[in-house]
Parts: structure tokens; sequence; C-alpha cells
């Protein structure tokens, strides 16, 4: 099952990222709090805070590589997931 997970990666990962060019603070959102942290962004822009975004739709197989590359600027990073 992982050899064909991993086959197929590209088709079945699918991650949101929303990038602000000079950003050094980056959120991790995943599920439901994805819209509240949006609103947070909102926020922080208007105060001149600019924030990047990364929010994965699939977590199996988890998106390394995605994840890699979104982390390589942020200089501050916090995770936001659901938790029931």
């Amino acid at each position: 099952l992982n050899n064909k997970l991993e086959k197929h990666r590209d088709d079945i990962i699918d991650v949101e990222v929303i990038n602000n060019d000079d950003a050094q603070i980056g959120i991790l959102a995943y599920g439901s709090t994805s819209r509240s942290v949006r609103r947070a962004m909102r926020l922080a822009a208007e105060k001149g805070i600019n924030v990047n975004l990364i929010r994965p739709k699939v977590l199996w197989p988890f998106p390394h590589e995605e994840f890699r590359q979104f982390a390589e600027n942020i200089k501050f990073s916090e995770k936001y997931c659901f938790k029931p």
C-alpha cells in the first residue's frame, strides 16, 4: 500500500499555500481552523504584518516536500489544528 501511495503521491497530495513575498511568519492550519487563520492573517496585514499559510487537505501521504519549500524563508511558525 505504501508503495502504491508513493507512486501516486503527486495525484493524491493537495496543499493550499498562501504566500506573501516578504512574510517571515508561517502558519500551518488544518481543517476548519484555516478560516480563523485567514481572518487572523487579514488582521495582521492591516497592521503591516505579512503572514504565510500552508493548509494540507490530505495528511497521508504527508506533504514533506511542500512543507520544506514553505518553511525555507519562514523565521517563525505556529501550528493550529482541529482538536476533537
